[in-house]
């Protein structure tokens, strides 16, 4: 059985760990990171729009409501407009990859993510959740 008193300072010294620079961070995600930091800042804004839009409009179709769907693509149509009111254009901005998820009993959901390339270990790509990266 763990003693009361191991659990708190094991934690303490994780979180220490963690709080290092360089340590506890994933690479790709840091670069990610600094790839978003370093583009115009209504690029956020435009990813932001982006993914709600992209998330109402599957929404929509999933409840079968064509109102939420139609809402869905004005948000679709108004991150295209915060492009045109900033001069930029579409590859001026990193969009997260948004992918339809069918459940069951015909219902949908979305999920969007940045996808990068990996060039150590198996896996040829690593994810990341759009909301856990423009969150942090």
């Amino acid at each position: 059985m763990i003693s009361r008193t191991v659990v708190p300072v094991a934690l303490l010294a994780l979180a220490g760990c963690s709080a290092l620079p360089g340590l506890g961070e994933d690479p790709l995600k840091a670069e990610l990171e600094a790839r978003l930091a370093s583009e115009p800042a209504a690029c956020a804004d435009y990813r932001a729009a982006y993914v709600a839009g992209f998330e109402t409009h599957v929404q929509g179709l999933s409840v079968d409501q064509q109102a939420l769907t139609q809402q869905g693509l004005e948000r679709l149509e108004s991150s295209r407009a915060i492009l045109a009111a900033n001069d930029l254009a579409r590859t001026d901005c990193t969009r997260p990859h948004c992918i339809i998820e069918p459940l069951d009993a015909g219902k949908l959901d979305s999920w969007c993510g940045y996808r990068l390339d990996r060039s150590d270990g198996p896996e040829v790509f690593q994810w990341f959740e759009w909301s856990k990266v423009e969150n942090e």
